[in-house]
């Protein structure tokens, strides 16, 4: 007795090739940047054509396990062994092939099972699940291919009550089938990887230039309200040169100057003075006036909640008034953080994300409304979100971002561009639509060489008669 009819052979055989396709599962072929190739599944029909359907579930169970290892969940394993019951019932019992009706159960069934798992079991965002969709398609259609191709040379019962023009037709087109899915998905891969990068590059040039126009941009107020500083020691009007600094510089909210007691002299507009009548007029507790006559040519303070007129988050810049070198008090302009909208940057058409942090780690601007809000504290457990090394954030909506962030040496703020991944996919639409436009051409092509096989084959036919 040989060891092909050994009682145990189909079950040995099973599990090595359950175990060689749980690694192949385990390999990473990426699709584009989220999604693996399950390869495993073609040794999975490998057992199906050779032993069953049983041993096949066999070998599903056995790639289920390292595909739990991978991924904490095994929910396409459910699919795949819906796919190998669909087989054996309409093409193994009937000796047809597997491809075209292997692509029907994935059309009709196992796209939709897949979206219902990741949609409401994984709580997936829909571009992943789009994007996963695709890519279970294209890979059923190579290992479909693969498994039909083997079928063709070594299991021969499968093409037995075929002609033999019908056979060559079959082979040629699953052969072209294999060229344009392999250079499509190669193409994709490769154009998406070059768009990565270029938005890569981009969010890093954007962090830079971004934290310059913020370094720019509060330098030139720190020189305002110095320059204003230095015109009430000349002895211009202080009401007059506060209101003037302010027409001057419509983004500040509100100005203030102080004596050296810390007390509040003369108030921009007159609303806030207004606002201020039953208020405690020193400010001897907030930064801006402890720091301000440290910094002759300016101070700006990490971002605080205001008072007086309204309750806004604010940014104060300072400048010291100083009388015979004596520290007479400070100028102080509160400035508005929402100005610093204009500093968004666009990348690949589309409008970017900005999240702009004082030297505090609180948030001064972010245009994430939805995750980072003005004065909340981004703490260690919330940077963990940034991963440095892939240079992506992930949100609590599961939403993906590609980031770079800067520091500035002259702020001690922290500077963070950010753009959201499915503009990069949306982005790749194009290279996507390589693969339609490639399937039209293999249908050309596999047309036109149907067409010659089959006129040999009549000549062949007449020729013998």
């Amino acid at each position: 007795m040989t060891i092909t009819q050994h009682r145990l052979f189909p079950l040995l055989c099973t599990v090595t090739l359950g175990v060689v396709g749980g690694f192949a599962n385990l390999l990473p072929f990426w699709f584009l940047d989220s999604s693996e190739f399950l390869f495993g599944q073609l040794f999975v029909l490998c057992v199906l054509l050779l032993f069953g359907w049983q041993y096949a579930l066999l070998a599903v169970a056995i790639g289920a396990g390292f595909i739990y290892y991978r991924w904490d969940h095994c929910w396409s394993s459910v699919v795949f062994a819906l796919e190998v019951v669909w087989l054996q019932v309409l093409c193994i019992n009937s000796n047809k092939p597997l491809f075209l009706r292997g692509l029907a159960f994935w059309v009709l069934i196992g796209l939709a099972l897949l979206f219902l798992f990741g949609y409401f079991f994984l709580a997936l965002p829909l571009l992943v699940i789009v994007t996963a969709l695709a890519k279970y398609f294209i890979n059923a259609a190579l290992y479909l291919a693969v498994v039909d191709l083997l079928g063709f040379f070594f299991i021969r019962q499968l093409w037995r009550a075929s002609p033999l023009y019908q056979m060559l037709n079959y082979t040629v087109s699953l052969l072209i089938v294999l060229v344009v899915l392999v250079t499509s998905i190669v193409l994709t891969n490769n154009y998406y990887a070059r768009l990565e990068l270029e938005v890569k590059n981009q969010l890093t040039e954007d962090s830079l230039t971004v934290t310059r126009q913020i370094e720019d941009y509060l330098q030139s107020y720190k020189r305002a309200v110095a320059l204003t500083a230095k015109s009430i020691e000349l002895g211009i009007d202080k009401q007059n040169a506060l209101a003037q600094l302010m027409l001057l510089h419509p983004n500040f909210r509100t100005g203030i100057v102080t004596d050296n007691k810390a007390q509040i002299t003369h108030f921009y507009p007159e609303g806030f003075k207004l606002s201020m009548m039953d208020e405690d007029k020193s400010v001897a507790d907030r930064d801006y006036y402890q720091s301000a006559q440290h910094y002759p040519d300016g101070f700006v303070s990490d971002i605080f909640r205001g008072r007086g007129l309204g309750n806004e988050p604010i940014v104060a810049i300072s400048a010291p008034v100083m009388n015979n070198r004596k520290f007479a008090g400070i100028v102080e302009g509160s400035l508005i953080f929402e100005s610093f909208e204009q500093f968004i940057p666009r990348l690949v058409n589309t409008s970017g994300e900005l999240l702009v942090l004082d030297s505090a780690n609180k948030v001064v601007y972010s245009s994430l409304k939805s995750e980072f809000k003005t004065l909340d504290l981004v703490a260690d457990d919330k940077r963990t979100a940034f991963d440095p090394n892939t240079h992506l954030f992930q949100t609590s909506q599961n939403d993906i971002f590609y980031y770079h962030e800067n520091n500035s040496p002259i702020l001690g703020w922290t500077v963070v561009t950010l753009l959201e991944r499915k503009h990069v996919n949306l982005a790749d639409g194009l290279s996507m639509g390589i693969i339609g436009l490639s399937r039209g051409y293999y249908y050309c092509i596999k047309q036109y060489i149907c067409q010659s096989i089959n006129a040999r084959a009549g000549e062949s036919d007449r020729a013998l008669k």
